[in-house]
């Protein structure tokens, strides 16, 4: 059985500091907060569809702490973020499942394939323009990569419906207080799948979460075939005709790192 799934990556997409918990927009954004981005990596042709859990099979998202939320404009489902938003404030930063889109016009890029620049704009001192002030979402952590100052990690694009189904998201909904989605009977998907933006890097974005604490995930996914054949992803113990990746479990288990 072919396998479409080549993997799973995690992506540090920015580190708070002091200047962003202190703006107005902060909301409980503290310094030293990590933005993660989750990916699904395909080979080229395959389609996304779901990521799920199913009975005997639960998917789980969670952090050690609490997951970060815009809870005045963000939103469970990233398609549902309005971009005119996006900018100066943690709106950006904010918790939710996604298939690609990370608004309702945006489709998700890794930082270092963004070659349209970003929202993120410095603030200008209003008594005198040539004066730039600090700002939100102004640092440069070297442990981030590219500032989204510089690149703000999504390109303008036809984006998708996303449709969840079942319980279990509310750690992504109006709280900063709670750290964990998990769920045996439910999903979130596209109608008819989904490739990713690039042919040729066939990468999908199906997460991002803003913690102070330690990241971990079992996922579980459902992937399209060329030929239009459905493969099944377990994080563990697969049955028969379904597969697994190592990819799927992180951090991963010590039997599977290597030196």
């Amino acid at each position: 059985m072919s396998q479409g799934l080549e993997e799973v990556f995690v992506e540090t997409y920015y580190i708070a500091d002091a200047e962003d918990e202190k703006d107005p927009s902060a909301q409980g954004l503290k310094a030293g907060m990590v933005t993660y981005r989750i990916w699904v990596d395909m080979k080229e042709g395959y389609k996304l569809l779901s990521v799920y859990g199913a009975p005997g099979h639960p998917l789980r998202l969670a952090t050690s702490t609490g997951f970060f939320n815009d809870t005045i404009n963000g939103s469970i489902k990233a398609p549902d973020i309005d971009p005119s938003l996006l900018g100066n404030n943690a709106l950006l930063l904010d918790s939710y499942i996604a298939i690609s889109g990370v608004n309702k016009t945006g489709l998700a890029v890794k930082k270092e394939d963004d070659k349209d620049g970003s929202v993120v704009k410095p603030k200008v001192n209003t008594d005198n323009p040539t004066v730039i002030e600090r700002g939100a979402l102004m640092s440069q952590n070297p442990d981030a990569g590219i500032p989204i100052r510089e690149a703000d990690g999504f390109m303008h694009g036809s984006v998708p419906a996303l449709v969840s189904f079942g319980h279990g998201f509310a750690a992504f909904g109006n709280s900063n207080d709670l750290g964990e989605i998990e769920f045996d009977n439910g999903a979130w998907a596209v109608f008819k799948g989904l490739k990713g933006p690039f042919p040729e890097k066939n990468y999908l974005l199906i997460a991002q979460v803003t913690t102070d604490g330690d990241l971990s995930f079992e996922l579980n996914l459902q992937i399209a075939s060329p030929r239009g054949e459905t493969e099944y992803y377990l994080a563990r113990n697969p049955e028969q005709g379904q597969l697994t990746h190592p990819d799927l479990i992180f951090p991963k288990p010590d039997h599977l790192l290597t030196n």
